[in-house]
């Protein structure tokens, strides 16, 4: 099999102008993640006002992504796209032209990290659905998804190591001000999208029957409804690293801001190497519940030797 049938996904042009925009946007992203939670630690010295932020930034999405969703799929999610891309783009702006000034707050990060997830709670559930749409089968599809989890996870090995370097030689609002431009390469690469190619579902004719529709279809499929219990239980309890890394390298083993990324970066390796396999893999690595379930459990095993571990500092701020 030539690299051509493994990656079907890429034979679309617009998706290969998509995963390209995507590729540079999501080490942006990483960038200000990275830079963002050193930033509140350092004016804050508080996980627990760092963990606000990020609920605050994420809750937008937890409450309105089930009436959103409907609502999307009536408007062509390239324009959509654009203008949520470009909203992205404002903001990281914004917080880098504040932090540059010095004039910095807690309650400015904390005002733009909400505006933020206004805009990711409409930009996720129409990303998801405009890679379908990019690709004609249902293998490319597959596919497309893949290749979207390796290009996320390649960032977020890269994105977290450029940030920590940034952050200690040039400043921290330096992975604000790049995390703004890298927006511009999807904008690009949307605007270069050939329009026509771009579906519109307007759905069943009223969004409050679409959302009826879904909830009827998770009881009557009891495995889908299992998985989202799960899912639910381990995002809630066990993928919190964006508190949890920057918090236990800044307060408790005292690392600088090149180390603090490097750690950040070791958490998208195992990551990064799934997505890639997955893509190559074909339908022979197609999730399974076996995978699922050992990748929860080494996950969980994971996390207890990192609170049992006996560490001690290994630098200074």
């Amino acid at each position: 099999m030539n690299l051509r049938e493994r990656l079907p996904a890429l034979a679309s042009r617009d998706y290969r102008l998509w995963f390209a925009g995507q590729g540079i946007s999501v080490i942006g992203t990483w960038l200000q993640n990275t830079g963002q939670a050193w930033l509140v630690l350092k004016l804050t010295n508080s996980p627990l006002k760092l963990g606000i932020l990020t609920s605050v930034q994420y809750l937008p999405s937890l409450l309105l992504s089930l009436f959103i969703g409907p609502i999307i799929d009536r408007f062509p999610k390239r324009s959509i796209l654009l203008w949520t891309q470009s909203l992205f783009a404002l903001l990281a702006a914004l917080l880098a032209g504040i932090v540059f000034s010095g004039q910095e707050r807690y309650w400015h990060v904390l005002a733009i990290a909400a505006c933020t997830g206004l805009v990711t709670a409409v930009d996720w559930p129409a990303r998801q659905s405009f890679v379908s749409e990019q690709v004609e089968d249902r293998d490319a599809v597959v596919n497309a998804i893949a290749l979207n989890s390796t290009i996320f996870n390649i960032a977020r090995v890269l994105g977290p190591a450029i940030g920590g370097a940034l952050i200690a030689v040039v400043g921290i609002p330096w992975t604000f001000a790049l995390n703004a431009v890298s927006y511009l390469a999807v904008i690009a690469g949307l605007w270069a999208m050939r329009s026509g190619r771009v579906a519109y579902a307007p759905g069943s004719g009223h969004w409050r029957g679409d959302i009826r529709e879904g909830l009827l279809y998770i009881r009557k499929r009891k495995s889908i409804a299992v998985l989202l219990i799960i899912v639910g239980f381990i995002s809630t309890f066990l993928l919190n690293f964006n508190i949890l890394i920057p918090s236990y390298a800044r307060l408790t083993l005292r690392l600088g801001a090149e180390r603090y990324g490097l750690l950040m970066s070791a958490m998208g390796v195992g990551s990064m190497l799934a997505g890639i396999l997955m893509s190559l893999g074909g339908r022979s690595l197609q999730p399974k519940p076996a995978y699922i379930f050992g990748a929860g459990f080494v996950l969980s095993i994971g996390m207890i030797l990192i609170v049992s571990a006996n560490f001690t500092p290994l630098g200074k701020n």
